[in-house]
């Protein structure tokens, strides 16, 4: 995973001890001192599955996963959302909390269920 994937808040695994945390400034300023050529970090991307989206708070219905108007499917355990030029799939949770973003301007709000 390249530090440019990554916005302040992305959840990622460690790959040390496979713990996901959350980047924050401070991670963020030692990211950016030590990969100045934007070189592969040691941690991990977290696969997309349908308990992270419950996780987000999506709302299943009509076999898709609804969330303030974006609208995610689901085929073969793969996730994606459609626009004009076709399907874009959404690689991890990563990706999905940039996506998300950038269409609504809002974070993902991540509510872990018991």
């Amino acid at each position: 995973m390249k530090a440019s994937d990554l916005r302040i808040g992305n959840l990622t695994k460690d790959k040390l001890d496979q713990t996901i945390y959350e980047i924050d400034i401070t991670s963020l300023l030692f990211i950016s001192k030590c990969n100045k050529d934007d070189k592969e970090l040691s941690i991990e991307e977290i696969p997309l599955t349908e308990e992270w989206l419950f996780n987000f708070e999506f709302n299943f219905h009509q076999g898709k996963f609804w969330i303030d108007g974006l609208c995610v499917h689901t085929t073969d355990s793969r996730f994606y959302i459609i626009q004009e030029q076709g399907r874009v799939f959404i690689r991890n949770v990563h990706h999905l909390q940039n996506l998300y973003f950038a269409l609504t301007g809002k974070e993902l709000s991540i509510k872990i269920r018991p």
